[in-house]
């Protein structure tokens, strides 16, 4: 059973662009979940099957989420979105290898009585079902 299919190949359905507004809706749907502090709030694809590996992959995934999260009694604003383009493929640990393409959030982390830090997100996104879309899967944090 396959739950995201690469279009990439099928010459009668390409991949969809993936244009900047679309980015930043993205972006700003992930900060607000971030900022929540609950990786369940946070808009990444999950396993949703019922094979065994679903519960350790959907802890992968949050696990991901939970290391991009704002530190206790911080918050995070969105300043501004860039589109790094193609990535070719990847292997994500929770899905199999697809094409990916990635944007980065720049966020001000902002944290009472301490000057804001500007961080770096990375946003890992891959073909989602039918209908050449992407779907955001995965966070990259840079140190």
């Amino acid at each position: 059973f396959a739950l995201y299919l690469s279009t990439r190949n099928d010459s009668t359905n390409t991949m969809k662009d993936y244009p900047p507004q679309r980015q930043q809706q993205a972006a700003e749907s992930i900060v607000t979940g971030l900022n929540t502090g609950n990786p369940k709030n946070v808009p990444l694809l999950r396993n949703t099957s019922a094979v065994p590996d679903a519960d350790v992959d959907n802890a992968q995934i949050n696990a991901n989420i939970t290391a991009a999260m704002p530190p206790a009694g911080c918050r995070y604003t969105l300043a501004s979105v860039t589109d790094r383009g193609d990535q070719g493929v990847q292997k994500l640990p929770w899905f199999s290898p697809h094409e990916t393409r990635r944007f980065d959030m720049t966020v001000h982390q902002i944290c009472a009585g301490r000057p804001d830090v500007e961080r770096t997100i990375g946003v890992l996104a891959i073909p989602s079902g039918m209908g050449g879309y992407w779907a955001e899967a995965s966070l990259v944090v840079n140190p």
